[in-house]
């Protein structure tokens, strides 16, 4: 493990904030780079060592806010990298900053194959993207189509719960914690779910937005198909951003611009390409209507209103099927499946910082309730 320290400074805030919180007050900052190395079982790496990137932003040396033991882990998408989801370098949009201006210690963790962690091969090589991707690439970088020269996935949920794991230890050992609580959004849900059915002992509460879902899945990872590695462009980025837009005022001028140019320079390869930001496609099992059952880690879930990526209904659905005796449902007005770079970003902060330090949403425990209406 190796880490880097830097220094935060202030950001001017950038962004309109529709909705007024009660926010922690700023507390001076710094930012760590971890690197946690662990053996990996992905299909692509076939054994060998994988190197994971994990961003903490923390309170600085002497803060009267640090707390000893206050540690949230952040468990990112399918797409973007955690450094981008939750710590966005505009304004007030950092959800990481948001909580350890609270005291805590906030990590950010980078699957296999995203941001700065370690890059498979087969991600090294557009053969392994859709068709329609690489007919994009033609003539330029392909000559022709090809196919796949990697068959199988590149990673698995059950090697990305071992990194979760890697890293949950690294974290509770460097920060003197007993548990962590998880942040996780879109595919950072069965992520952070399936593990703690695996580790139950280690998490203390978890709080998710918009956490993939299906009563149906498998529990066994199913044949990968159409190429093992996918990309997304700005432009399909905003067309996607487009169909969740449902009132005035959602996203401010310039936050979608912040947000692809924030991503694209974690991946220069990509960049190169002209394909954009490369990822691994979605991993539909592990987790079901049967399994969630066993859950008994306290968990807040939030869905927002115009969310077309996760919709309200799936959540619902999950939150109905979770065994835990704690659970909130919560329903984010105005917000899309990008809710934490939105104009109801506040009150999603704090929601997570209530649910984290006090057990309750809105003054609520278990049940459901509503935010921003």
């Amino acid at each position: 493990m190796r880490s880097r320290s830097w220094p935060l400074l202030a950001l001017s805030s950038l962004l309109c904030a529709c909705a007024t919180v009660s926010d922690p007050p700023a507390a001076a900052l710094t930012r760590v780079d971890h690197y946690v190395t662990l053996k990996s079982s992905a299909p692509a790496l076939a054994g060998g060592e994988t190197r994971l990137y994990v961003r903490e932003i923390t309170p600085a040396a002497g803060s009267t806010v640090a707390k000893a033991g206050r540690v949230v882990l952040f468990i990112h998408g399918g797409a973007w990298p955690g450094s981008t989801a939750y710590d966005l370098p505009l304004g007030d949009a950092s959800w990481m900053r948001y909580l350890a201006n609270a005291g805590y210690h906030a990590f950010a963790l980078d699957f296999t194959g995203y941001g700065a962690s370690t890059r498979p091969k087969p991600m090294t090589d557009p053969c392994n993207l859709p068709e329609a991707l690489q007919k994009q690439l033609v003539p330029a970088l392909l000559p022709a189509p090809c196919p796949p020269s990697h068959a199988d996935h590149v990673t698995t949920l059950e090697s990305e719960w071992e990194e979760i794991d890697a890293v949950v230890d690294h974290v509770r050992k460097l920060r003197g914690a007993d548990k962590v609580a998880i942040v996780a959004s879109s595919r950072g849900g069965p992520r952070s779910v399936g593990y703690v059915l695996r580790h139950p002992d280690k998490v203390s509460r978890i709080f998710a937005l918009a956490p993939a879902y299906r009563r149906t899945w498998p529990l066994q990872a199913p044949k990968s198909d159409a190429g093992p590695v996918r990309a997304m462009s700005k432009q399909g980025l905003e067309e996607n951003w487009d169909t969740q837009l449902g009132c005035p005022g959602q996203v401010a001028p310039g936050v979608r611009d912040a947000v692809w140019t924030d991503v694209i320079a974690s991946d220069p390869l990509g960049q190169g390409w002209g394909v954009g930001l490369r990822f691994l496609p979605a991993l539909n099992y592990g987790i079901n209507r049967e399994t969630v059952k066993a859950i008994r880690v306290p968990i807040a879930m939030v869905v927002g209103a115009h969310d077309k990526v996760v919709v309200p209904a799936r959540v619902r659905n999950f939150y109905e099927d979770v065994g835990s005796p704690e659970k909130v449902f919560v329903d984010l007005a105005c917000a899309s499946h990008y809710a934490m770079w939105e104009a109801n970003r506040g009150l999603l902060f704090k929601a997570s910082l209530e649910w984290i330090r006090d057990g309750q949403v809105n003054g609520i425990g278990r049940g459901e309730t509503r935010l921003g209406y």
